[in-house]
């Protein structure tokens, strides 16, 4: 069957965002232009495309980002078949995120291939949102995806604890069972959600999902110890299910 195949997916918690994962083997598509931006991850196949008017090489492991407008025409295919993962961002959303992210202004996310860091940061986004990850850890893992596809130089700086990362470091140990959003503790601090990841990661060490998910962890530990069911466990401590919390135990020791 020489039919592209493609699938698309949405999450509830990032309604700004489409991920599409999508197969072609037989003639090769159309020229393509979408409104939103348009990061692309080559997993299968190699060969070329022109961007406006570049032209782009792509193999296994190469990311490519598209600002909203760009056409995208694919020149040649240099293997059976190729294979993709697509994520879709609304322009709208991705300008919010620069504007709160980066309060100083001047960042811009960038346009062409992107790197390793960038890659990296993109796999773990999309194990974030097909493994049904919590919302904090998905619009966590977009927000360090976003701002690894931009020109920011560097991160934020390792930094004391200031009061509004504590404030917030304190209601993730005070509701380590709930399912807390960035929205949450943006209505709770008082800064901008990307910019209070940004922060968080730089003063804790870690990003707040990364820390919930210790939390709970933690008190996993000694409710085992006082002999709980670990089906019980799962449920007081915020898994979804016993076989969630074993995952994360296993994951903690590898």
């Amino acid at each position: 069957d020489s039919a592209p195949r493609v699938h698309y997916v949405r999450s509830e918690a990032l309604p700004s965002v489409m991920l599409v994962t999508s197969a072609f083997n037989g003639p090769l598509p159309p020229s393509t232009i979408d409104r939103r931006w348009t990061f692309c991850c080559t997993d299968v196949g190699e060969g070329e495309v022109v961007v406006d008017p570049t032209e782009i090489r792509l193999k296994p492991g190469v990311m490519m980002a598209l600002e909203p407008g760009d056409c995208i025409t694919p020149l040649r295919r240099r293997t059976a078949e190729t294979a993709f993962r697509t994520a879709l961002v609304e322009p709208e959303f991705a300008a919010r995120f620069l504007e709160t992210a980066f309060p100083d202004g001047g960042v811009k996310l960038r346009r062409g291939i992107l790197g390793d860091g960038a890659l990296a940061a993109f796999d773990a986004f999309w194990v974030a949102v097909m493994a049904s990850g919590t919302p904090l850890e998905q619009e966590e893992t977009l927000s360090a995806f976003l701002e690894s596809a931009s020109d920011v130089q560097n991160g934020l700086p390792p930094a004391e604890l200031t009061p509004p990362i504590a404030r917030a470091k304190k209601l993730l140990e005070e509701r380590f069972a709930d399912d807390v959003r960035l929205e949450h503790l943006e209505a709770e601090i008082g800064l901008s959600r990307f910019y209070l990841v940004r922060r968080f990661r730089a003063e804790v060490g870690m990003p707040p999902h990364a820390f919930q998910l210790a939390m709970r962890l933690d008190r996993a530990r000694v409710f085992i110890a006082q002999g709980m069911a670990l089906s019980d466990v799962a449920s007081r401590c915020g898994f979804t299910d016993q076989s969630h919390l074993t995952r994360h135990r296993s994951e903690e020791h590898t």
